[in-house]
Formats: C-alpha cells, structure tokens, sequence
C-alpha cells in the first residue's frame, strides 16, 4: 500500500481547503442602526441657498459577501423614505410629498445587486452593478463603493447618481436633474 508523507498531506488539505472555499456561500451580514445612512442631494437652479439635502437613515441591509469570491456576493438595501429627514420641517413635508418621493403611496426605495464585481484584484473599490426602484419605477444603477472590515462586519462607503426626471422627482426646472446619492452603511455578521 503506499503511504503518503505529512508533505504530500499537507499539499492535499491545502487543494481540498481551497477548492471548498471557492464552493462556500458568502458571509451573510446586516446593517446596524448606528452610522448607517443614505444622503441625497439636488440643485436648485435659480437659487443655490435652497439646494435640497435630506438624509435617510432607516435602512435595511442584506449584505453577503467573500472579497475572495465575489460571484457568491449580493447587496439588498431597502430605504424608509417616511423617515427621511431636511433638519427643516417644511423640507422634509415638501421631500415627502407626491412631487418628490410620495413616501405615503411608495415608503422604500429597494436597491437590488445583479452582480459585485472589481476592476482589479488589489483594487479596493467594488463595483455593483442592480436595479433602483422607487416610486414604482425601476431604472439599473451602478455604485462604486468600498467595503472596509469592521467588528464582526464591514462599513460600505459609496456614491452614486441618479436622473430625477426618470423617477418623476421633484419640479421640471426649478431642480437640476442628477439627484447626489452618499452612502455609508455599517454591516455585522448575522
């Protein structure tokens, strides 16, 4: 019978530890309520002291993720408009109304992944690559974000932008049209 040496063994567990892992589901994290937040941001026109900001920071995260095998990756955010917040009153009535997010008839905004890619494999930027649904419609999106250990769970920094005419956001020509989306969401390990 042939006897293998602790080398050829230790070869062998290698192989099967890194063959398995590539067949392994990413690690599922969520987000906290801490820190996490989205921003939007547009331009008034005609008058740059009434730019809009408003934040939003309920948000539900589903977050699976292998830096190492990124084909086995996904992001599901889902985005409470009824709580998004100006710092003004009058703002945050006017953001929640029927011409801006129409949060009573459409409370989220969902951004699904279809793939999590990079350009590069010591690149630290992650490209993701979904849909944006909101106000019924649903447009593809792309968000350049990284994701950075933390804990037991990583923060995701990113940005992204959007057409507001394609979403029926806010007036025809008072607001310039690409909508500023920031967002920093602080994942933990479920």
């Amino acid at each position: 019978m042939y006897k293998l040496d602790s080398f050829a063994l230790k070869i062998i567990a290698v192989f099967i530890l890194l063959f398995n892992s590539t067949l392994l589901p990413a690690q599922h994290y969520i987000a906290t309520t801490k820190g996490t937040e989205v921003k939007f941001s547009f331009k008034n026109k005609n008058n740059a002291a009434e730019n809009i900001k408003c934040t939003i920071n309920d948000i539900k995260a589903d977050f699976n993720f292998d830096p190492l095998n990124l084909s086995t990756s996904s992001l599901n955010l889902i985005l409470k408009t009824s709580v998004l917040r100006t710092g003004k009153h009058e703002s945050d009535v006017l953001l929640k109304g029927e011409h801006f997010f129409y949060s009573s008839k459409y409370p989220t905004i969902q951004i699904i992944s279809t793939s999590i890619t990079k350009d590069r494999p010591s690149s630290i930027v992650y490209s993701l690559k979904g849909t944006i649904n909101t106000k019924g419609i649903t447009q593809p999106i792309n968000i350049q974000f990284t994701a950075s250990p933390l804990n037991n769970g990583y923060v995701l920094r990113g940005s992204f932008s959007l057409k507001r005419s394609l979403f029926f956001i806010g007036d025809e020509g008072v607001y310039d049209d690409t909508l500023f989306c920031f967002l920093e969401i602080k994942t933990v390990k479920k």
